[in-house]
């Protein structure tokens, strides 16, 4: 990804940059036994990468015994379909929930009525399917506002990650 001026920028589209892409990360499957790797700017790859990635490092961890090597996107999108586009055996196996972040927050924080929580689960639901057990819950994350600063009552955060631990996702 490009965020210029503060990171370099790998060319994606070039078989080389995917070679040497694909090697580091069976070497960090194989050498530091991980079970999956988080995603970054998702959406700041080149996409004709992303098959390539996901069957070649799939199969290897398979191989090495990890079954369910686990993906997850960040793709920041308030756009269910997105995500959804991103999903599959080519693709992303879990993703940020970051529709479900984006129409949520302010009825986690206290600010809006608790039906926002069922009609964004409802639109996972209806875009999504089964794949909405992949998507993953979160209230704050280095790309985002904290969720506690000192006006939040403790009492809204004992909320909140209640609602993470024990909400689909």
């Amino acid at each position: 990804a490009d965020f210029q001026p503060y990171q370099r920028r790998f060319d994606t589209k070039n078989p080389e940059t995917q070679d040497m892409l694909i090697r580091v990360a069976k070497w960090w499957i194989k050498e530091a036994d991980v079970d999956g790797f988080r995603l970054d700017a998702y959406k700041h790859i080149a996409p004709e990468f992303w098959p390539r990635f996901h069957r070649e490092v799939s199969a290897y961890a398979a191989k090495l015994g990890k079954k369910n090597f686990l993906r997850p996107g960040e793709i920041l999108t308030h756009v269910n379909e997105e995500i959804a586009g991103a999903m599959g055996p080519d693709g992303i196996n879990a993703a940020y929930n970051y529709p479900d972040y984006l129409k949520s927050l302010p009825a986690i924080q206290g600010r809006a009525p608790p039906r926002l929580f069922e009609e964004s689960l409802a639109a996972n639901m209806k875009v999504l399917g089964d794949a909405t057990r992949g998507l993953l819950r979160f209230i704050d994350t280095q790309d985002t506002y904290r969720f506690l600063d000192k006006s939040t009552p403790l009492g809204v955060l004992w909320v909140a990650l209640s609602y993470v631990l024990f909400s689909m996702g």
